[in-house]
């Protein structure tokens, strides 16, 4: 990773990469499986871990998130 997380929302995402290529999906569940859609798509991640299909490694080269506001206004 080259890039620190500024704040509680860029952490969240820095972990779901972190979880995703450390096969962690019990702590991914944590912070996303709070809609049904996340919860499929962590499944889904964690049957083709077990089939040996994976990512295994990611470069963050930056993260940026929209704030609040951004999100609002796109709604």
């Amino acid at each position: 990773m080259e890039d620190i997380p500024e704040n509680i929302v860029e952490e969240t995402v820095m972990k779901e990469f972190l979880y995703t290529i450390t096969a962690e999906f019990d702590a991914m569940s944590d912070i996303l499986a709070d809609i049904e859609p996340h919860r499929i798509s962590i499944e889904n991640e964690k049957k083709l871990f077990e089939d040996d299909i994976y990512i295994q490694s990611y470069i963050i080269h930056e993260i940026s998130t929209l704030t609040e506001k951004n999100i609002v206004s796109q709604n």
